[in-house]
């Protein structure tokens, strides 16, 4: 399986969420950062989550499984 993690952080009405996935051999690296209002914590999931795969980190998911 490929490396995958998460990170949150919260200042006052601002959430912020990291999102990283990594090949099998930690060679590739398709890293997202982006911040929301709290109450627009499901956006935010989203929001990273398709950047993430715009950026690859799909083929690297898929990959792992071979």
């Amino acid at each position: 399986l490929a490396p995958v993690g998460a990170r949150t952080i919260i200042e006052a009405d601002k959430l912020t969420l990291q999102g990283v996935v990594l090949s099998r051999d930690g060679k590739t690296r398709v890293f997202e950062q982006q911040t929301l209002a709290v109450d627009q914590f499901a956006a935010l999931g989203e929001r990273v989550a398709q950047s993430l795969i715009a950026k690859g980190a799909d083929k690297l998911l898929r990959d792992s499984k071979l």
